[in-house]
């Protein structure tokens, strides 16, 4: 049983081996993940056998795509999390802004403003939320030195030779 993207089977609980399986890694590395991962608390029985639910084979999803597709260090995906779970709805939409745009760019080759830091945020990158004062745009605008996301093409021509 190997699934690794989609719905999730219609189970409360999950054996350690079919969580492994769901996430696409072996059963040790979900030990080893729940020692680095504080939010990561499976249930444990009789035996210290374990039983997922399925919001922790979300979690246990969202950390292998951090680590293995995102290539973050067990540190930076931790503090990743972290700081996600902390974060008020309008700030969590601003980082998402922030990623698909970064992302944007390293697809299409266009370079990065002169001013902005990989690391923080510049004053062209953030957005203030209509009402919260000046510099936002109002309801219907459009910011002209963005791409709309809807209509980027984000398609990636996977064949081999290709650059």
């Amino acid at each position: 049983m190997t699934i690794q993207s989609g719905a999730l089977p219609d189970k409360s609980y999950f054996t350690i081996g079919e969580a492994a399986a769901m996430v696409g890694v072996a059963p040790h590395v979900l030990r080893y993940w729940e020692k680095e991962f504080t939010q990561l608390k499976p249930l444990k029985r009789a035996g210290n056998r374990r039983f997922y639910r399925q919001r922790d084979v979300t979690l246990l999803r969202e950390i292998r795509h951090l680590l293995h597709e995102r290539r973050f260090t067990v540190e930076g995906a931790r503090e990743f999390l972290r700081r996600k779970a902390h974060l008020e709805p309008a700030e969590l939409l601003q980082e998402i802004r922030q990623e698909l745009l970064e992302l944007h760019r390293l697809l299409t080759g266009a370079p990065r403003p002169e001013s902005a830091s990989p690391l923080l945020p510049d004053a062209a990158d953030s957005m203030a939320l209509p009402g919260e004062g000046e510099g936002g745009l109002q309801d219907g605008e459009e910011d002209e030195d963005e791409p709309d996301l809807d209509d980027l093409d984000l398609s990636v021509d996977a064949s081999p030779g290709a650059t």
